[in-house]
Formats: structure tokens, C-alpha cells, sequence
């Protein structure tokens, strides 16, 4: 995400991005696959979609 800093040409959707990026850093976990953590506690997770598979879908 910080490679598109910079590239839009909306200043506020540059505000935007910059904001989300901050808040991501805080909490880097939040970007990680939740079917390790489900499989971590047992739960079989065969058929789930990662989460960058369900963006492509939009």
C-alpha cells in the first residue's frame, strides 16, 4: 500500500490511504490469512477463500 502514496490524483483519497496505512501499522495482524489462525484451533478450512481471492472477486 505505500507504493500507492503518491499515485492518486485526489489529494484527499492521498489523505485517505496515508490514515489507513497508519492505522494498519498499528494492528499488523490484521493482514494476515485467517485460515492459519482457524487452523491453528483445529477448524478445517479446505474451500475458504483467502482474503486477496474475494478483492478479485469485486
Amino acid at each position: 500500500m505505500n507504493s500507492a502514496v503518491g499515485t492518486l490524483e485526489n489529494e484527499k483519497r492521498e489523505e485517505r490511504l496515508e490514515e489507513l496505512i497508519a492505522q494498519l501499522s498499528q494492528y499488523p495482524e490484521a493482514l494476515g490469512d485467517y485460515r492459519e489462525k482457524l487452523r491453528d484451533k483445529g477448524i478445517e478450512t479446505t474451500g475458504f477463500r483467502a482474503p486477496w481471492e474475494v478483492q478479485k472477486e469485486r
